[in-house]
């Protein structure tokens, strides 16, 4: 067994889209999702704007029997930025499981961090175990909402679709990172990245403007669940909470016009008088096929002060979806 942690540039693409798409064949099998087991994909997603990822490999007599990759995000709070890397992408051919491959992906990326990082991710059930056990801690759950009353409206005015994230976005992105809890900081780059450039979901990005001052973005994408299409919102930036109540229902006369139903979010910036005000409703965590529960671990007291806090968090800040 041999383990190593490269970048993209001495990444074999099509040895690793091949380990991902066996691994996850059959939890993908009919979701639509096949189309993230691609080079291509993966070529997008592992040169980001911040920083190149870092994925650990593992072989077996030459051949790629695991991977797990980490991505850089800068995480923002109280006039502080540090380095945060999510987790994503664990893989294990069904024959070489059962073996702590995992685990010691896991432990050979973590030992890249610098001093004041965050390792984090929000992983599956049957990955919580082994990051436990790679000294990972265990924080929250994100909470989920759906709205499933139609709008009682057919428009919102002064919505209008965004592009391509530039310059008259970038106050608002940056004000958003200022006087917050901490979360990921968004910053036009990012966005381009994230969405507008992701080659398979189909994001669609709205902004709400105002005497021509942009004072929210809303990020919005169809999705197959539950055995039925509905709408989800993966990211919600306002600049004050009429605009955030202006956003949500445009979510419900987005979904109503492209005939979804219900319509879905995870966030930490909900809560119960915010959300029952725009007609969403607290989903059980048992009806959720996944629990999106964020774990991490530090590496220093400044990313420890971070981490101690709770994020604000949308469903887009997940690396999956």
């Amino acid at each position: 067994m041999e383990i190593s942690v490269v970048e993209p540039k001495d990444l074999d693409f099509d040895e690793h889209a091949r380990l991902q798409s066996t691994a996850f064949k059959q939890v993908l099998k009919g979701t639509g999702e096949e189309a993230t087991q691609t080079p291509e994909f993966f070529r997008w997603k592992f040169n980001g704007p911040l920083a190149p990822s870092k994925i650990a490999v593992i072989r077996e007599n030459g051949k790629m029997v695991a991977s797990n990759s980490m991505s850089a995000m800068d995480l923002v709070w109280n006039g502080k930025k540090i380095r945060g890397w999510q987790s994503g992408d664990t893989a294990t051919l069904p024959e070489a499981r059962g073996k702590g491959y995992f685990v010691k992906c896991i432990q050979s990326l973590g030992d890249t961090l610098k001093s004041d990082e965050i390792f984090f991710g929000f992983p599956n059930g049957t990955s919580i175990g082994g990051l436990k056990k790679a000294g990972w801690v265990e924080r929250y759950i994100m909470p989920a909402w759906a709205r499933v009353l139609p709008p009682l409206s057919k428009k919102v005015d002064s919505m209008e679709k965004i592009l391509q994230f530039g310059p008259e976005h970038e106050a608002l992105l940056k004000n958003h990172s200022m006087g917050h809890d901490p979360l990921i900081e968004k910053t036009s780059a990012y966005m381009n990245w994230r969405y507008l450039q992701q080659p398979v979901a189909g994001y669609q990005a709205y902004a709400y403007k105002k005497s021509q001052s942009i004072e929210g973005i809303i990020v919005l994408r169809k999705v197959d669940g539950f055995n039925r299409q509905m709408a989800v919102i993966m990211d919600v930036i306002a600049s004050d909470s009429v605009v955030e109540d202006k956003l949500y229902r445009f979510a419900g006369v987005w979904a109503a016009e492209n005939k979804l139903w219900p319509t879905i979010t995870l966030s930490t910036g909900l809560d119960f008088p915010k959300a029952l005000k725009n007609l969403y409703f607290p989903i059980p965590a048992k009806l959720m096929p996944k629990y999106q529960i964020l774990l991490g671990k530090t590496t220093g007291p400044v990313a420890q002060e971070f981490f101690d806090r709770k994020w604000e968090l949308n469903l887009g800040d997940w690396d999956g979806y």
